[in-house]
């Protein structure tokens, strides 16, 4: 679990959610604003490390902490599915462990009683789809 927040903190945030994120999502959905498609492009790399080493932790678990729910599933599925509108993102979920992973935990009830509704954020991000 410590892990998996560790690689959120202080990697994946900063070097992956902030830019990506931006781009994909508040610039285009919030703002009207054309993504800058090189911060998108640079933030790449870092994001596949951060998604391989995710994967690797999360292994054949069903949670970061085992079979049980913990912080790490709560702190990092709101961010994977903020990221779920770039087609960069998907692409890099797809074959790996983490996609079958977001997807039970936007079934989860605590993701489903949390809409984006709620949150003044785009219809899009409301359920893994295609943007």
């Amino acid at each position: 679990m410590s892990q998996a927040m560790g690689v959120l903190d202080c990697y994946m945030f900063t070097q992956s959610i902030r830019p990506i994120g931006a781009e994909r999502v508040v610039r285009p959905a919030l703002m009207g604003v054309a993504p800058d498609e090189a911060v998108v492009a640079e933030a790449l790399p870092a994001t596949q490390v951060c998604v391989t080493a995710l994967d690797r932790i999360l292994g054949d678990n069903s949670f970061f902490a085992g079979e049980a729910l913990s912080l790490a599933d709560v702190m990092l599925a709101p961010q994977f599915h903020l990221l779920t509108p770039a087609a960069e993102f998907r692409a890099m979920l797809e074959g790996t462990r983490l996609l079958p992973w977001l997807e039970r935990m936007l079934a989860h009830p605590s993701m489903l009683a949390t809409p984006a509704t709620a949150l003044n954020l785009p219809a899009s991000l409301r359920r893994l789809e295609a943007a």
